[in-house]
């Protein structure tokens, strides 16, 4: 019979018995958490952990998505809604495969005035006499029945104008960020709407870090980006590229080549997303 006399030799063998114990334990944990994330949707809010999305309960998020263009026009409605129920089109969005939708919207969208047009309301009664925020609510509350993910964009600043900065002479920057607070109040504890696409396709004048308060969109990303996590703490600030950097040119909002030396800061690093606006093959 072998006798252990060095107390040593005992402690060693102990420490491999133990250490071999937690990684067996850690690697079912692992294999466990990864057959629940691969069993299911992505479960509340969105963050960012190093170049990956992760959900609430930390599993990996690739998000599929599909822009459903319409409230950024002078229809201030889903585009479709004169010959298609907007239940039966959301249903097609979530058969087809996809798990979220990009909305777009102008700040005009917002104004009294601003009457959806082009909507059927035979094949949509539901929706008569909705308008603006409210027919947005409808179109958010029936994604969410679907288990489908919504980005809010701002695309134009007034109907079926985009401009080349994030603001003009009549929506100023204090209206861009105004409007933004709003919707981060209003939609603040649903985790259908996951996040704000600051402005698409920042071009032409837009810079990145330069510092010019007027042109430097990595700057006016973080005042309205900063400015909503303070109310919404939940939301990905989605950050969109601009046209040319040191004159490198590149798509419309498709060009990050300032980020590696000008970053945008947040309160809540997490929470930033890059987003390089680009188009894939036709």
């Amino acid at each position: 019979m072998l006798h252990i006399k060095d107390s040593r030799i005992t402690r060693v063998l102990l420490v491999v018995v133990l250490a071999t114990v937690f990684l067996l334990a850690s690697i079912t944990a692992i294999w466990h958490t990864s057959i629940q994330c691969q069993s299911r949707t992505s479960v509340g809010f969105l963050h960012s952990f190093g170049s990956e999305l992760v959900d609430a309960a930390g599993c990996d998020v690739h998000l599929t998505g599909v822009n459903w263009f319409g409230f950024e026009t002078n229809s201030f409605a889903p585009h479709g809604l004169e010959t298609r129920n907007w239940q039966d089109m959301l249903n097609q969005i979530k058969q087809t495969g996809f798990d979220t939708i990009r909305l777009p919207f102008s700040n005009q969208l917002f104004n009294p005035s601003s009457k959806p047009q082009g909507i059927n309301y035979r094949l949509n009664p539901d929706l008569k006499g909705l308008q603006g925020l409210a027919l947005m609510d409808r179109i958010i509350q029936g994604a969410r029945d679907l288990g489908l993910k919504i980005i809010l964009d701002r695309h134009d600043t007034a109907a079926d104008f985009q401009p080349e900065l994030w603001y003009t002479d009549k929506v100023t920057e204090a209206r861009w960020i105004h409007d933004w607070l709003i919707l981060a109040r209003h939609y603040r504890g649903n985790d259908t709407v996951i996040g704000a696409d600051l402005a698409n396709e920042p071009r032409g004048p837009a810079t990145w870090g330069d510092g010019n308060p007027r042109t430097d969109w990595r700057l006016a990303a973080e005042r309205a980006g900063n400015a909503i996590l303070a109310v919404n703490p939940d939301w990905l600030i989605i950050v969109e590229g601009i046209e040319q950097y040191h004159g490198d040119y590149y798509w419309w909002g498709g060009n990050l080549e300032g980020a590696g030396q000008f970053p945008v800061k947040l309160a809540k690093p997490d929470k930033l997303v890059y987003s390089a606006h680009d188009y894939g093959p036709e």
